[in-house]
Parts: structure tokens; sequence; C-alpha cells
């Protein structure tokens, strides 16, 4: 099937496939080829997310169920549309609904499904039976209010029925006192626990620290047939034509499960997957591309302005007093997530690696201890989300990685000693290592340190690095063009359900490095302002400077005019998120709710101030002009690069969304439909109010409409050569643009990601702006503007002030 570009929904009780329905024309009318379905297996009831999957066998009776997606089907050939979905291999939700942990429970042994949880033996937690983090007092004190009817075989935990073993020889009279319950209890397969008490671990893996999310052992045969088969029969029905596969790195041998999926369904696939720096996705995975991480990083930070990223980074730590070292940072917060969150993820591969060590003539004088204490420094350190080691793969970057360690440990020469010829057993500790990196530094980095460092925190992005102040234009290059030679049909994207922030709000907080002085004037008044909302006790002030400095930020989501009820409310719950994940003040667990109560009233004293908004509208005016053209660029860049563009819902026109569950909100379809019909009624672009078009966002929506209907009518260009061309003249070194090109036809694509030098006043970024700047062609060309319409005859040489007469950016065909 041919795929032109995605387009995200997220499925819930709230919007189900019968609403999504309601929206397919006009998807097809904005230029969309697939849906991009949230996960559509029966899970959690109330889940809006879908990835606490509880039967792999049935589609979400809550969405809609298989009648439901059938009849969107139906509806989709009529638009030659088709259906992506998200599916989930490495966990499920852990609860009484998850249908084969109820048959564990219920057939213990005998079950069939007693191995298709992944279970871990530690000394704190031995599997006896699986731990159910579902009390809310300690287990002693919970027990009057637990039920169990021992006729039926049912025990009612917190509002969760649990079946009890078939072989139960209790009758309800048994019952009634907590010493039975205790003891009734001790025989399942089932431990209740209270939920505090399972925050350092638990006994089975865990999707990273969530304890309601177990792993499954997607990978074993007879597993592997259950979970897929429900799935594997919508591709054997047509039903699906991609699909995208959640936290790959979860997996204990990704390439054989990939392999296996692949030689049932031949559609393409996309893996969740973050790369890290200049990272790139391992061919031996064999699919079509990650789902777009790595675009959003190199297309992010090529539109830093480089010239001010150490006059930004003085600022931010002059104004907070943080000045810590970023590695540092995060190697001691990994090292404190271990400790105190993976602990039985720490002890269990402790005793896998140490019972191996001694097994071996050079491992006989290792300890538990030292093998505990060179693991915890191996995951510390580690730069990558995971490495896959396999039987025959080259061991030396991770040889060499474990060398550059700077520790003195008697199990660290016992690790090399293994690497050198690795047997069948050492494999499966490497392995098994591995599956637990990936949450480790999702953990301390995108959950932590994204909230802790905020010099710009749209730079604190999935798959970002910021150990990197910019990514050159010719970097973006390089990038494009191993896309293109290597994975042509990934996915490009700039906003998703898990992205800290929308695309366009991002945009706008990345053009303060084009003006640090105004923003460092800025805040400064701000803070004058500011600092008479705040609390102030025993020399603690609520927030506290880093967490002020983030506010600012933030607020660029909307102008202070529209700084209503509903405004406050999405920031204040925002800025809750961020200082409990940051975990300095409070943290989800354990959340200091007087700090809260404090934060909350500064965020509505500060956002209902008359003096603050003042100061603070002509900022953001600014802003909103640049950011949003940036914005714009960005996704003329998604579309037309090597790639298939992804619009996450409701992007195609403004996305100012924070942090889950912000992103997750309801998107006012009808009022798309309005825009769109207004922007297809255009004839004439140059008739146009363009700068209010910028501001409303009807620009990028004008933009997006054009590109992807276009990209749809003429994908197979997109499946050509990618040529970078150079500019030369005035502002030459800020100008992207690149040939795609297939046959005779040619599609030719200029951006500019520096559009102003300071944003004390908006100057049209077009025409005299861009002095001598010019891209010689190898030979003249027809060529017409998609954007505009406007044509050029026989036009070899392009001048900027020519081609970019009302836009910064052009889009040019040499076709009809």
């Amino acid at each position: 099937m041919n795929i032109s570009s995605f387009y995200r929904v997220q499925l819930n009780k709230n919007f189900k496939f019968q609403d999504l329905e309601k929206i397919i024309y006009y998807l097809n009318d904005l230029g969309i080829s697939s849906l991009y379905l949230s996960p559509i297996l029966k899970s959690t009831t109330g889940s809006m997310h879908g990835y606490d999957v509880t039967d792999y066998s049935e589609i979400n009776p809550e969405i809609g169920g298989e009648d439901g997606l059938l009849r969107l089907h139906k509806m989709l050939e009529k638009t030659n549309m088709n259906i992506m979905i998200d599916f989930v291999p490495n966990h499920m939700g852990l609860n009484h609904e998850n249908v084969y942990l109820q048959d564990v429970f219920k057939f213990g042994k005998k079950s069939k499904y007693y191995n298709f949880f992944d279970l871990i033996n530690t000394p704190d937690f031995p599997f006896e039976s699986i731990i159910m983090p579902v009390l809310g007092n300690n287990y002693i004190d919970s027990l009057n209010d637990i039920k169990i009817d021992a006729d039926k075989k049912i025990a009612l935990i917190n509002n969760q029925k649990f079946s009890l073993l078939n072989n139960l020889n209790y009758s309800n009279t048994d019952t009634d006192n907590i010493f039975s319950k205790d003891k009734i209890l001790c025989e399942q397969y089932f431990r209740p626990m209270y939920w505090v008490n399972c925050i350092s671990g638990t006994n089975y893996r865990r999707f990273f620290s969530v304890n309601s999310l177990i792993a499954v052992h997607c990978e074993r045969r007879m597993y592997f047939k259950d979970m897929h088969k429900k799935i594997i029969e919508l591709y054997k029905n047509k039903i699906i034509a991609a699909i995208r596969l959640d936290h790959i790195d979860g997996l204990f041998d990704p390439f054989s499960y990939l392999k296996n999926l692949k030689k049932r369904m031949k559609i393409p696939v996309y893996v969740e997957k973050i790369l890290t720096g200049d990272e790139k996705l391992s061919p031996k995975f064999g699919v079509d591309g990650t789902t777009g991480y790595d675009f959003l990083y190199y297309t992010t930070y090529v539109f830093i302005d480089q010239t001010n990223a150490g006059k930004l980074r003085e600022i931010y730590e002059d104004f907070t007093g943080n000045r810590n070292n970023l590695s540092e940072m995060l190697y001691l917060r990994k090292k404190f997530y271990i400790e105190n969150y993976y602990r039985s993820e720490l002890d269990y591969l402790s005793g896998i690696f140490y019972n191996n060590f001694i097994k071996h003539i050079y491992g006989h004088e290792a300890t538990l201890a030292g093998t505990r204490e060179m693991l915890l420094e191996i995951m510390a350190n580690f730069p990558l989300y995971r490495i896959y080691i396999s039987k025959n793969c080259n061991l030396t970057w991770f040889s060499d990685y474990i060398r550059g360690l700077n520790i003195k440990n008697n199990e660290l020469g016992i690790m090399l000693n293994m690497l050198e010829k690795p047997d069948i057993n050492d494999y499966y500790c490497l392995k098994r290592l591995q599956q637990f990196l990936p949450a480790v530094m999702a953990k301390s980095m995108e959950d932590n340190i994204f909230f802790r460092y905020n010099l710009n925190i749209g730079k604190n992005e999935v798959g970002c690095n910021l150990f990197r102040d910019f990514i050159t234009i010719d970097e973006f290059h390089d990038y494009n063009k191993y896309k293109a030679l290597n994975y042509m049909n990934s996915i490009n994207t700039l906003s998703t359900h898990d992205t800290k922030l929308g695309d366009d709000i991002r945009s706008r907080i990345i053009t303060i490095y084009n003006d640090p002085d105004l923003w460092g004037s800025l805040i400064k008044n701000l803070h004058e302002i500011s600092d008479n909302f705040k609390y102030k006790h025993n020399g603690i002030e609520i927030p506290d400077k880093n967490e002020e400095y983030y506010f600012y930020q933030i607020l660029l989501a909307e102008s202070p005019e529209y700084w209503d009820g509903t405004f406050i409310e999405r920031v204040t719950g925002q800025m809750i998120k961020a200082v409990r994940e940051a975990e300095i003040h409070t943290s989800w667990n354990f959340p200091d709710h007087d700090y809260e109560g404090h934060l909350k009233i500064f965020i509505e004293r500060a956002i209902k101030s008359d003096t603050f908004k003042s100061i603070y509208m002509p900022f953001y005016r600014s802003l909103e002009y640049y950011g949003n053209l940036y914005s714009i660029m960005q996704n003329i860049l998604k579309i037309m690069s090597p790639g298939i563009p992804d619009i996450y819902q409701g992007s195609e026109y403004l996305n100012n969304n924070f942090t889950d569950p912000d992103n997750r909100r309801s998107v006012n379809f009808g009022n798309l439909m309005k825009i769109l019909n207004k922007i297809k009624k255009i004839d004439n672009i140059y008739e146009c109010n363009i700068n209010k078009m910028i501001i409303s966002g009807e620009l990028k929506m004008y933009v997006n409409h054009q590109l992807l209907n276009f990209r749809k009518e003429h994908n197979n260009i997109f499946s050509g050569d990618y040529i970078p061309l150079k500019c030369t003249g005035m502002l030459s070194d800020n100008v992207i643009a690149f040939e795609r090109s297939y046959g005779r036809n040619k599609i030719i694509v200029i951006v500019s990601n520096k559009i102003a030098t300071n944003l004390n006043g908006i100057i049209e970024p077009v025409r005299e702006f861009w002095g001598d700047a010019q891209i010689v062609l190898p030979r003249k060309y027809d060529l017409k503007d998609i954007l505009t319409g406007r044509k050029y005859k026989s036009i070899q040489i392009l001048k900027l002030s020519e081609i970019f007469d009302i836009f910064p950016f052009s889009v040019l065909f040499n076709g009809d």
C-alpha cells in the first residue's frame, strides 16, 4: 500500500472508532494517507492510552471493539486510506483484568501462562508468587479490608477481584479473621503488598519503574502465537497496513523477535527506538525505521542560533545558580535511580552474573558485593539506551567501554575475561543486562534531568542530546543523506504522545537563542514582580529560581490576553508534573503538598497580574511570530525530507501542548475542519494577510495542506535522491536547501534556520533581508512554487530576495 503520511490519533473511551469516522474525510482532504492508531487491543478499563493491555486476543470494547474497527476500515477504503497500529510486545497491565494473570492465579503451575510473565528472583522478593502492589496500606493493616469468598474462589482486594487456586480447601466460614485470610493468601500465586514498599522494585520486570505494567516473554514461541494472533488476523484480512512496536529495547532479543514478526506480517514495521547523539539504527533490526525522535532531534537543534549558545548558558547559570556539570548530574541521577528505584533489578542482575562468574575458572574469586558494585558503575556510566549483544556479535565496543570506566574492581576484570570468549550462559547474562539499561537512561534523563536542567527546555526533548548546543546544517544534510540511503521510509516526527512539548511551543522556546539579551532583561523584570508572589520561609522560597526559570518558558504556550482559568489549570498541572519529575522538593511517590500548594498560589498570582502580563506581552508577540515561522519551516522539512511525515493529532495547526496528560487532551476537530475549509478557498496567497496567518496558525495549516496533498499525489519523488544545495552570499550560512529528485521530476526545498538576529521588533524576514544570497542550480528549469503558485521560467539562479518574496521558505517543483 502507498503510504505518504501518518496521522497519529489517541483512542480512548472519550474518542472511539465511531468518533474517528467523523473526521476521515477531513484527514483525507488534509492530505493524510494513513491513520496511526494508539494501541487498539483490550486494555485496563478507563485507560486513556492503551499501553496497559489486558487481553491480546480482543479489540478494546471501550473504543468500539472489532465491529467498530471493521466499520472504520470500510470507510477508509472509500478514501484509499489505511491503518498503522501501535502494538505493545514488552508489557501488559498488572491488575485483575489481565486474563493471563488470572489464569496463573487460578491454575498455578498448571496454567499455560505460568512462564509468560518475566519474573525475577531477588533476595528481597524471591519468586513464590507474583507481587501485586495494590494495597493502600501495610499488609497487616489491610487484611480486615480484604474479602475472600472461598466458595467462589475469589479475593476482593481494593476493588480488584483475584482468582484463587482451584485446589483451595476452605469454606467461607474459614475466612472470618485475619489469620485465616493470611493463611489462604499465602498459598496463592499472587502476593498483595503495600505499593510504597514496592517502589524500589518487585519480583517481575516492569516497564521502567512503573509497577502497574508487568513485562512478558514475547519472544517465546508458545506465547508469541497467543500475543500476535489477533494482529496477524488483522493483517491477513488487510485491516492494517503497517505496525509500530512500542519499547523495542525492553525485549530480550529484539532482532529475533522482529525476524519472527516479519515472517508473518509483510508490512512496514517501525520501532520506538531512542537513538542517542549520532547513534544509527542497526540494520540488524530489519525494519523500515524508527518512530522519528532522531528526526526531531536534528530538526530542532539545527534551528538553534549557535552564536548565542554561550550567552544563554551564562544567563541561565547567573539567574538560577545552577552550574552543575551535566555529565556529573546524569551520572549521579542514574546511581540514585538504580539504588532507589531499580534495586530489585540490580539485585537480580548481580545474582545471575555472580552465579555465572563463579562457574568460570577466572571467576572463582568473584563476590556478590563486588559484582553488584561493578554492574552499578556499568549502568550508571552507560552512554546509550541500549546495545544489542548476541551470539557472534562484535564485543569490542562494550569491552572498550568497560576498560574506560574509572573504577578498580576485581569483578570488572572478570567481566572483561568473560567478554573474550562468551558462552551461552554469558550471553544470557549480557542480554538480561541490556533489557534494564533503557529504563535507567529514560528515568534519569527524560524524566528527571529534563526537568532539572532548564537552560532551554525546547532542547529537553525525547531523543535529543543535551550535551550538544546545536546541530550544523552540514550535519543535518548528512543525517538526511544517511536516511535517504538506508531508511527512506522511516518516520519523521516533531510531536508525539510522549514528547515533552508540542512543536509550536518548542519552536518558540528555541527562538530565545536568537536574542538572549532580550530574554535576560525579561526574566530580570519578571523576577522583580514575581518575587512578591512567592512563599518565603527560613531561607526557602517557592518556587526556587530554577523552577521559576522553567515557568517563564512554558508561558510561551499562550498569549497573555488568553491567560484564563483553563490556562492557569494547564500551567499548574505542568509545573506540578515538572517539580515532581525533578524530585528536588517533591515527587510522585512522596508529594509535598504544602510545597505544591504554595507553588499553585504563585502561578495563579503571576498569571493574573496585569503588570506581569504587560511585561510578558511584547516578548511573547515576537517569539510567537518567529517561533511559529520556525515551526512551519520544521514542518516543511518533516514532509519533504527523506522519511514519512507523522502528524500528531491537531499538530497540522498550532500544537502548544505540554507533557502528557496535557498532550492527550481532546482535539477540537470541528474547529480544524472550519479552518481547513477556509484555507481551501484561498485562490491567491498573495492577497492574504500573511502575518495574521502566521500568528493564528492558519499558515501552518495552509503549508501542511499544500505539501501533504502534493506528497500524496507525487509520492514516487520521495523515494528518490537527496542532494544538498549550496547557498552563497548574505546569510548563506543560515539557509537549508536541498533537492529531491526521481527521474525527471525535481523538488527544491529552501528554508532559513535564522530569520532574526534580535527580537525587539518584528521585521518581515523576506525580500531585501536576504541581500545577495542565491542558489545556483546545475542547469535551467521551469519551476513552480507549490506554496504560492508563482512560476519561474527557465531559471537557474535562485535569488532568495526574489524566491522569498512573502515567505522565508520555498518549495519548488519542475512539474505541474
